[in-house]
């Protein structure tokens, strides 16, 4: 007597609940990247589009996060460490590498600093403590030797 109320309530749930997803995925469908970023507030400068990025333009923080985003090294590893990737690793600039101004003190140094943030025990990645094991390694050869 009751299980077929029950059953009847349930089919007609899933039924609305199938329509408005229906509804739903139909209108986000047809949404450009303007109307996405004026539902969720952010300002839109005229030439925004041009450069590829959306940033909110009044929020101190997405700028720091900008300039933060265009300092990042594009791409994964080499597959053989060379010496600047090797630098880069431990922290030393490009500027750095073709000064010669890079002792085997400031590489030491640069390494322990890397591997207290990076340390596996500690919470850090067990594949960027190899990275960094590796780049003094590598640096080793040539700054200590």
């Amino acid at each position: 007597m009751v299980l077929p109320i029950i059953i009847g309530l349930g089919i007609t749930i899933a039924a609305l609940t199938a329509k408005a997803t229906i509804n739903t995925v139909t209108r986000c469908s047809k949404l450009n990247a303007i109307d996405i970023a004026k539902l969720n507030g952010i300002k839109i400068e005229p030439n925004m589009f041009n450069t590829g990025k959306i940033w909110p333009i009044d929020n101190i923080y997405w700028r720091k996060f900008e300039e933060l985003d265009d300092q990042m090294h594009f791409g994964g590893f080499n597959d053989k460490m060379n010496r600047y990737e090797a630098l880069e690793i431990l922290g030393f600039s490009r500027e750095d590498a073709f000064k010669n101004t890079i002792t085997w003190e400031d590489i030491r140094q640069h390494h322990r600093k890397m591997m207290m943030s990076n340390h596996p025990d500690k919470g850090g990645s067990k594949f960027l403590a190899m990275k960094i094991n590796t780049a003094k390694e590598i640096l080793e050869k040539e700054y200590k030797g």
